[in-house]
């Protein structure tokens, strides 16, 4: 598919992105809203977890945010085929690390959260839910990659109405389950970890089809194999300083809600921690649109 040869305002690429970044992390909202109705055990290990699912997707930003410049610089100097590889690279190797750290929080959650002290009454619980959310960080890799190399190539709105069919997906789920409505097995905080895992693989289907079509040559299954030394090093080096931005925001935070983690009351201050932990996230990841919007504007051929 040709890539469009118009210009672009700043709003106009920028408002996409916000809402599109925004939308991904209400997940994690939704499930702590629609969870207080099983129980504050329930709220508590949502909290933690999405904690330190988030921290982990520091290691894709690494790697997305790094290709989505190239992919941008690339296509802004003409060089099509470059961009092209740079994101096929972008989403396999997303996909490698995503599937390493499925593989351990589905086979290791129940240690996995007693070393991030997870008060022991919580473990079972935590168990459930780290190893069905966890097992699908696979997901959020690759919608990190397929969605950061689509937005760069100037379509804005196809991740945003992913993001928005996702959200609406991930609601129905969860108060089926929850309440076993609609014929649904009533499953409480299983449910909800299956309906996160669902949707997403839903939104991972649609961002790749648009993928596939996003360039000038369409990406076949064949050419998922392409992989460049030079291009990777080159994403490497421009990611590389995000993904440690990232972490010490992740930190930054962590740092600040352990006090509040007190041990007379660490269930309410997991969920209080988790809460505020998502907001700032949130916040941080939504206005980190208008810097993303500015360089993909930038190298954007006019």
């Amino acid at each position: 598919m040709a890539i469009p040869d118009k210009r672009f305002s700043l709003w106009v690429l920028a408002w996409p992105i916000f809402i599109e970044l925004f939308l991904q992390f209400l997940l994690g909202a939704a499930d702590t809203l629609m969870v207080s109705r099983i129980s504050d055990d329930a709220v508590a290990v949502v909290g933690f977890s999405n904690q330190l699912f988030h921290a982990l997707t520091t290691l894709f930003i690494t790697v997305a945010s790094g290709a989505g410049i190239l992919i941008a610089q690339k296509l802004g100097s003409r060089k099509s085929e470059d961009a092209r590889t740079i994101a096929i690279m972008a989403v396999n190797v997303s996909a490698v690390i995503g599937i390493a750290l499925s593989i351990i929080l589905y086979m290791m959650p129940g240690e996995i959260a007693a070393l991030l002290q997870l008060p022991e009454h919580l473990l079972p619980l935590a168990e459930t839910y780290i190893s069905i959310v966890g097992g699908g960080m696979v997901l959020i890799a690759l919608m990190s990659a397929l969605s950061t190399s689509i937005r760069n190539t100037g379509n804005t709105k196809g991740p945003i109405y992913t993001a928005i069919g996702m959200n609406v997906v991930h609601v129905f789920l969860n108060y089926a389950f929850i309440f076993g409505a609609f014929g649904f097995p009533k499953w409480g905080l299983m449910g909800v970890a299956v309906s996160t895992v669902v949707c997403r693989l839903l939104a991972t289907i649609v961002l790749f089809i648009m993928f596939m079509g996003s360039f000038e040559r369409t990406i076949g299954w064949r050419d998922l194999n392409v992989f460049n030394r030079k291009l990777f090093g080159d994403v490497l080096r421009i990611g590389w300083p995000l993904g440690v931005n990232m972490s010490c925001w992740v930190f930054d935070f962590t740092s600040i809600c352990k006090p509040f983690q007190c041990p007379s009351d660490r269930r309410n201050g997991h969920a209080f921690s988790g809460d505020g932990y998502r907001l700032r996230i949130t916040l941080y990841r939504s206005l980190h649109g208008w810097p993303g919007t500015s360089s993909t504007l930038l190298c954007t051929p006019s």
